[in-house]
């Protein structure tokens, strides 16, 4: 017993057990989104990113973890949903007139500057949406408002992390492009790890801030 457990700890094992996982949650991931026509991308997306994030710190039980998360997202998830959906219609609806007017007009300047404007407020919004899922799966009990405020400040004040993790996201969407058939079955569970462990040490480091900081307003009471 004492030597499958020495495996169970070792590097090794726990590669394994972690690329094992990520399969699954991509598979999980895929399904939850498809059945439901994307009404469930957003609880998905922080069920994925919660679950990932609890990845890195000990053993997870893919199925039933991952569905428990998907649960207790639901009802902030369908919200960002109503209201984030529109909007991502209305601006790809808005770069796809922009394109039409450069190709039919003969002074295409304000078509080109109407475009560089939306893609600019759609960066904008997916490195916000990118922060708040983030910050959902260290912050779990955050008001839906609240959390897209805060996800909004970081974006802005960690302007290096948030680079980071839209470029890693970019990449990952060029990789789907190119090679959708792998990037299907390993792709969303890779990159959410990813982004999760490339943003772990600041929302880490700012949990633990949160954490001293409600203590000592209870030591003051």
């Amino acid at each position: 017993m004492s030597d499958f457990e020495r495996k169970m700890d070792s590097k090794g094992y726990r590669i394994l057990k972690i690329i094992a996982d990520l399969f699954i949650l991509n598979f999980e991931f895929m399904i939850t989104v498809i059945f439901s026509l994307t009404f469930l991308i957003f609880p998905s997306i922080f069920a994925l990113a919660e679950t990932c994030k609890r990845e890195k710190e000990t053993y997870v039980r893919p199925f039933k973890d991952y569905f428990l998360s998907l649960k207790k997202n639901y009802s902030v998830g369908w919200r960002y949903w109503c209201v984030f959906t529109p909007i991502y219609g209305i601006l790809g609806y808005s770069i796809y007139l922009s394109y039409q007017l450069m190709l039919n007009s003969a002074l295409p300047i304000m078509a080109i500057l109407s475009m560089v404007v939306v893609i600019g407020i759609l960066i904008a919004l997916t490195c916000a949406l990118i922060h708040l899922a983030l910050l959902r799966s260290y912050f779990e009990d955050e008001k839906p408002l609240m959390g897209f405020k805060k996800a909004c400040l970081i974006a802005r004040k960690k302007v290096f992390l948030t680079l980071t993790l839209f470029i890693t996201l970019a990449i990952f969407a060029f990789a789907y492009y190119m090679f959708w058939p792998i990037m299907l079955v390993v792709g969303y569970g890779i990159i959410a790890f990813i982004e999760v462990s490339t943003a772990d040490r600041f929302y880490s480091q700012l949990y633990r801030e949160e954490q001293d900081r409600i203590k000592k307003e209870t030591d003051d009471r």
